[in-house]
């Protein structure tokens, strides 16, 4: 039974191939096609026995998966960095709101606002938190972690006015 390249298989049986059959290429086809001029039934044709395909790739398109990684690599290596920047600057903001929360509830108290803050963030270095205590404000200094070229500006400073209850 011999068919058109391309003919579909419309219900036939499609007739196999013995092991002397040799593959054509026809390249910009983009299909695969036997010797004998019909299409293989070895899963290379979508109308076949349903087995392992394989792509026949046209010219002038081989590495092009390649080139389009490699021009995209530098660009989600840059939106990761940015996106890891602003968890870690929020992260700082945070950490700081909730310890000049604690440094200004412990002043009221009469508490030490240094240990109080520190307590309240713990996974904050000491070395990357500031507490400055001036009359009844309390300031508290979160430096941003990782490199310092990229999150020094993203440094966050909360101010808390801690007044005894009562008096404005």
């Amino acid at each position: 039974m011999t068919r058109p390249i391309g003919a579909a298989d419309a219900g036939t049986t499609p007739r196999r191939r013995g092991p002397d059959a040799v593959d054509i290429d026809l390249g910009t086809t983009g299909r695969t096609v036997a010797a004998d001029g019909e299409t293989p039934d070895d899963g290379t044709n979508p109308a076949g026995s349903g087995g392992p395909r394989r792509t026949v790739v046209p010219p002038g398109e081989v590495g092009q998966a390649s080139v389009e990684t490699v021009a995209i690599a530098p660009l989600v290596a840059i939106a990761l960095l940015v996106v890891t920047v602003a968890l870690r600057a929020h992260d700082a903001q945070e950490s700081a709101g909730m310890a000049a929360h604690a440094a200004g509830i412990a002043l009221m108290q009469g508490r030490d606002p240094s240990a109080a803050a520190k307590a309240a963030v713990p996974d904050v270095p000491a070395d990357r938190l500031r507490v400055r205590v001036r009359g009844d404000r309390v300031s508290v200094r979160v430096r941003a972690s990782g490199p310092r070229a990229l999150v020094a500006r993203f440094d966050a400073t909360q101010t808390v006015h801690a007044r005894p209850e009562g008096s404005r």
